[in-house]
Parts: C-alpha cells; structure tokens; sequence
C-alpha cells in the first residue's frame, strides 16, 4: 500500500513540513484542485475538505471519510482496521519503525512549576524549574538526566540528576503515563545528594512536541540533615527522531 498525502500547498512548502514533522511518505501538491474536487470536493474557500480516501488498485474507492476539520479524523486503530477489512489483513504486522512514532523519539524537555521544601523551621514556598533528556530503550523503558534550580524557600539552587523512567503508552501511543525515579547531587542553599520520583501525564500534540503536568518529590540530604522538596510543574517537550 502506497500513502500519499495530497494538499493545495506548493512543493516547497510540503518540503519544510516533511523537513520539520519526519514525514517520510510524499506529499502532493494539489494546485488546481483537480484530484481534491474528485475524491473529497471544495470548499467555499477553495480550499480542499479534509478527508480520507482508501483507493483499490482498479482505481474504485474503498473506503471515504470526509471531515467539516482537519481535526476530525479517525484514529490510527481504527483507520487500520479500515484498511484491513478493504484490502485483507498483511500477511505480517512489522512494527513502526524509524523513530516516527512518539515512544520511538528522543525527548528533550524543559519544565516550570511551584512547590515547597520542608527544611527544620518548616515548609518554604519556592520555584521549581529544569532541563532534561530521556532516551527510550524501548516502548516502556527510558533513561536520562536533567539540570535543575529552585528560587526562593531556602535561596538559590541548583541540582545534577540521572533518570529512569518507566511509560504505559495509552491512545494509540499519543498519551503516556510515567513514573520517573531520579537521583544525583544538589549545589547551592541545599548542598547535598538528593533522590526522588514524580509522576506525570503527557500528550503528544504533533509528532515533534508534547506536553506533560508532572507532581514529584525529592528526599534531600542537607548538611547531614533530610529535607523534602516538592514540585508541581509542566514541562514542554521536543520529540526528537532517532535511527
């Protein structure tokens, strides 16, 4: 089975989003609207209903969904078992591969948030923000590490971690859930080793960016004294296509 893609953008505009999305299949221009006015018709605008249209290869349609918005569409599962009660199911299902898929891309992401730290004299309201990387090692394993700064509370900070992760994939792998344990070294007004989990949700609104809201917290070693930190944040997520 062949894909296309077919639009009213000109080529070098199809360029650029293939460049940016990691699209790998072609994408049609469709100047004239000659290929949309056959299998999907036009809009007032003269602009191409979205839609998709599953074509044997006598040229007959197999299968044709037409949308009022681009968003309105059906979801991968369901688009597949269209496919297979058209053509017959593969002889094989190969898994997707190629980094295309959200659980196959690398993910760099930078998180702001609130919390607290809990030091002897109590808990102190603080700013919580960091920068990390997750590599997957598979659909349900990651590994990484981060940098992290605190404001306010107990003063300025700034903390090293590692990371592992572990992912439940859910919505044809757009939606995850996580559960990340992370250790290392922080420097600054809490000097000392430190060791956490956190939580979080997150969707992937495109194929190269997600977001997550992320609840953690973190046992601190200050001074040969325990502090608790904890953080509430969102964190803003570049997927990154690997091989």
């Amino acid at each position: 089975m062949t894909i296309l893609a077919i639009s009213v953008d000109d080529a070098e505009a199809s360029r650029k989003l293939a460049a940016r999305e990691g699209i790998r299949f072609p994408l049609l221009a469709d100047g004239d609207l000659a290929v949309s006015r056959q299998y999907v018709g036009v809009d007032d605008n003269d602009l191409a209903v979205p839609g998709i249209v599953l074509v044997r290869p006598d040229g007959t349609i197999a299968y044709r969904r037409i949308s009022g918005d681009k968003a309105d569409r059906p979801s991968v599962r369901d688009l597949l078992a269209e496919i297979d009660r058209a053509f017959g199911p593969p002889a094989s299902t190969p898994a997707v591969r190629g980094g295309f898929a959200p659980t196959e891309r690398l993910q760099l992401s930078i998180a702001a948030g609130g919390g607290a730290v809990r030091l002897d004299d109590g808990w102190r309201g603080t700013f919580a923000g960091d920068a990390s990387a997750l590599v997957p090692l598979g659909r349900h394993l990651l590994v990484g590490g981060g940098l992290g700064v605190g404001l306010g509370g107990p003063g300025t900070r700034g903390a090293v971690d590692g990371a592992a992760a572990l992912r439940l994939p859910f919505y044809d792998d757009l939606a995850a859930v996580r559960v990340i344990v992370h250790g290392g070294y922080g420097v600054g007004a809490l000097d000392g080793w430190r060791a956490g989990a956190r939580l979080d949700l997150g969707f992937a609104a495109t194929p190269s960016w997600a977001i997550q809201l992320r609840a953690g917290a973190a046992v601190l070693d200050v001074g040969g004294a325990e502090a608790i930190e904890a953080a509430l944040v969102l964190e803003v997520t570049r997927l990154v296509r690997i091989r």
